[in-house]
């Protein structure tokens, strides 16, 4: 079954949320922006924190913008890793 989401077909941040990936898997998700994870949004980014410490983001999938991750708030990467994702448009992996 395919779900299509707007923004953050895996995980999206948003409100000031805070996510912290210390291990698993996000893949083989689909969206418009963000196939993996959406970190804010333009008119709502403040306070937007992920943080990926370990894990992986593979497989993604997103229409316009971003495959794996699309940031617009803060994303700090210390371990784990993006690979494979994909898009119609700009920025497969990030």
């Amino acid at each position: 079954m395919l779900v299509f989401r707007q923004s953050g077909g895996g995980v999206c941040i948003r409100y000031g949320g805070y996510f912290k990936m210390t291990g698993g898997i996000i893949t083989n998700n689909t969206a418009n922006e963000g196939g993996g994870v959406h970190v804010g949004e333009a008119w709502n980014s403040e306070g937007c924190v992920f943080e990926m410490l370990g894990g992986e983001i593979s497989d993604n999938f997103a229409k316009t913008d971003y495959g794996g991750v699309y940031n617009e708030g803060t994303f700090n990467q210390s371990g784990g890793t993006i690979s494979g994702n994909k898009t119609n448009g700009k920025h497969s992996n990030q």
